[in-house]
């Protein structure tokens, strides 16, 4: 720990401002400026840029927020200025959880990105720059180098994931970089032939975080809760430097300490200082995940953490927070080791076997019981009138974890009896923007379980990960078009759908007149011929329908063929004629659930579908659009899939 004399960090101030994980931060100084601004990225699908306050030593004012995401940000790179070609200022480069990586001005006037760069396949880990060209990694092995204009050269670095690369052209005029991934090893490669030079084998995990300390030295940090300082052309590992409890996701230089003094973040709620290959300070984080860390020029510290906050600690008496803020800070650090002691099952809480004797209020329904000091898991099956074991609650995963090389919320522990000698021991992995039927599905048909298990693990995720919430919406947007809801109205609205605007009622799914059979059409069937009406154009038949002109005729169609009886629709509208194409199977569901709930709110509260039905219907939709994704894998999903339609046809009347 630090000796007499040496200086300690404390903290200077916090920043807030974004409602989820802060995944990544830097800095960057703007021209003309004497401090430095901080860049950071969030779950919240953003990253900001704080600017230092003018009436303050420490404190940071929001200078511009990025949304041009549509997943979370997880990477960060400052692009320096570049006098050859004009530019003076700094430009961002982010990455993200939807595979791109976008470039911004970090002037606020600008909101649209100024590069594109698409060729990713999974979530963008890292980016960094070099020699003017960015490079990239990413959760789907590849390291991309990407040119100007958008193309890209790509080698694949690491199975089954790249999570860190770090530049060496600014230490040895080289354009080598340096790899690290899921497969415990650092690569140094040749950019421009995608020639793998050299491996550094010893971490015992998932290599996180690469610094470059000079043309002879870099430092990697791993999920083996381990620091590494290597010879870069020896490939030895010169030390290892030990502290952290759990992952350590980030390590930073101290500047103008010759790579002597560094800084770590990890999994334990900790900040290590290290000097000399010793740890000298630990700063605890009121938060489980620090996931990332940086140092502005004057050798403050920035870190970005789980709790959504960010946090400055500065070693400079004159920047030190105030009491007020101390104190609150030291409250929410107590408090956090109070919940971080208690046990992730309480098995002691539980009810006893007793339980199983009372019958279970739906079917599927789990319970979990104490048996001997054991968490055992029930599920009620309604046929059979009892409780059949599913298998032992281990726990609950930490906040965040690894599993087959890419993170996680949530990696459940599972036992399966099947009735052997021996537990059948799975993992679950889980995160929770993911719908809780989309993940039990994939994890039946990776581990070749049968469908009849879908609801039991459904309800297992939602009951130890809590209720999926589905995708923010960011004002009453209508679920399938993302234009304003549809709110019945007495008064004529006039929409701008491909419908004219006739005074009658807006249809809800187009915004433009609804559809009114008139005599002019009355001698057509719905869905054949074209209309020769030149308004009201019906946009659910096949006159005059709607046909999105991003697709054209020559995509494939889908064709579903129902069997067996159905129920036979007297509604106008339906059946539908044209197919609207979704991202995902979450996404269909979720849509199209925005709109039964807001069909079923419209009904007497006799006549609306409880929650619990609800609920229901969206895991049916999820499985019906993912048995059709998986059904030219899987040829027995086709019956399950016809069946759970079938159901989803069933809807009550208006």
């Amino acid at each position: 720990m630090a000796k007499e004399g040496e200086k300690r960090y404390s903290l200077s101030c916090e920043i807030l401002g974004h409602s989820a994980d802060v995944r990544a931060v830097s800095c960057v100084l703007l021209a003309g400026e004497s401090r430095e601004h901080i860049v950071t990225g969030s779950r919240d699908g953003t990253a900001c840029v704080w600017r230092p306050d003018p009436s303050s030593n420490k404190d940071y004012l929001l200078h511009k927020v990025i949304r041009k995401h549509t997943g979370y940000v997880s990477a960060l790179c400052v692009i320096p200025p570049d006098a050859q070609a004009g530019r003076l200022e700094p430009l961002l480069a982010t990455g993200s959880q939807d595979a791109t990586v976008l470039v911004h001005s970090l002037s606020p006037e600008v909101e649209e990105p100024l590069e594109r760069y698409t060729g990713h396949t999974a979530l963008v880990t890292t980016i960094t720059h070099q020699h003017g060209q960015l490079v990239s990694g990413s959760w789907d092995s590849f390291v991309r180098v990407w040119k100007s204009g958008g193309q890209s050269s790509a080698f694949k670095a690491h199975t089954p994931a790249v999570w860190t690369v770090a530049g060496l052209f600014r230490h040895d005029g080289t354009r080598r970089i340096l790899s690290g991934g899921a497969d415990h090893k650092v690569k140094l490669w040749e950019v421009d032939s995608g020639v793998c030079l050299q491996e550094y084998s010893g971490h015992g995990d998932v290599v996180r975080d690469i610094k470059v300390v000079s043309h002879q030295f870099f430092i990697s940090a791993a999920n083996d809760s381990s620091l590494r300082r290597w010879n870069l052309h020896s490939g030895q590992c010169l030390s290892e430097m030990y502290g952290h409890q759990a992952y350590v996701y980030s390590v930073c230089l101290i500047p103008r300490t010759s790579g002597e003094e560094v800084v770590s973040s990890g999994e334990d709620s900790s900040v290590r200082v290290w000097r000399g290959g010793s740890c000298r300070q630990v700063v605890g984080i009121p938060a489980t995940s620090v996931w990332s860390v940086c140092c502005l020029d004057n050798q403050d510290i920035v870190t970005g953490s789980s709790d959504g906050v960010v946090r400055i600690f500065s070693v400079d008496p004159q920047t030190i927070a105030s009491p007020e803020v101390i104190a609150n800070y030291e409250s929410k650090m107590e408090e956090h080791r109070r919940r971080s002691k208690k046990s992730d099952i309480d098995v002691s809480s539980l009810p006893g076997p007793e339980a199983l004797a009372s019958d279970g209020q739906k079917p599927g329904q789990t319970l979990m019981i104490n048996n001997g000091g054991v968490a055992e898991v029930y599920q009620w099956n309604a046929d059979l009138h009892q409780w059949d074991k599913i298998g032992d609650a281990i726990s609950k995963a930490p906040e965040s974890t690894v599993y087959q090389g890419q993170e996680y919320d949530y990696v459940f522990d599972i036992e399966l009896d099947e009735g052997g000698p021996t537990m059948r021991k799975l993992k679950l992995p889980y995160n929770k923007d993911t719908d809780p039927y989309v993940a039990a599905m994939e994890f039946l048909e990776a581990n070749g379980l049968p469908e009849m298990y879908l609801d039991q693990v459904a309800e297992f995720i939602v009951q130890n990960a809590g209720e999926y919430q589905g995708p923010v919406a960011s004002g009453p947007a209508d679920p399938f078009t993302g234009g304003a809801r549809y709110v019945p109205s007495s008064g004529v609205q006039r929409g701008s759908g491909t419908g004219s605007d006739t005074g009658g009622a807006q249809d809800p799914f187009t915004g433009g007149s609804r559809y009114r059979p008139s005599a002019s059409s009355s001698g057509r069937e719905l869905g054949v011929g074209p209309s020769s009406s030149g308004g009201g154009a019906d946009p659910f038949t096949g006159g005059n329908s709607y046909r999105p002109r991003e697709f054209s005729q020559a995509q494939p169609q889908i064709s579903v063929n129902f069997t067996g009886s159905r129920l036979q629709s007297t509604n106008a509208y339906f059946p539908m004629k044209e197919y609207k194409l979704f991202g995902s199977p979450s996404d269909y569901a979720d849509k199209v659930m925005g709109k039964i709930r807001e069909f079923n709110g419209a009904l007497d509260q006799t006549r609306q579908l409880k929650a619990e039905e609800l609920t229901r219907c969206h895991g049916n939709l999820v499985v019906a659009a993912l048995c059709y994704i998986s059904a030219t894998r899987n040829g027995n999903l086709r019956t399950m899939c016809q069946a759970i339609l079938n159901k989803c046809l069933i809807c009550p009347s208006a």
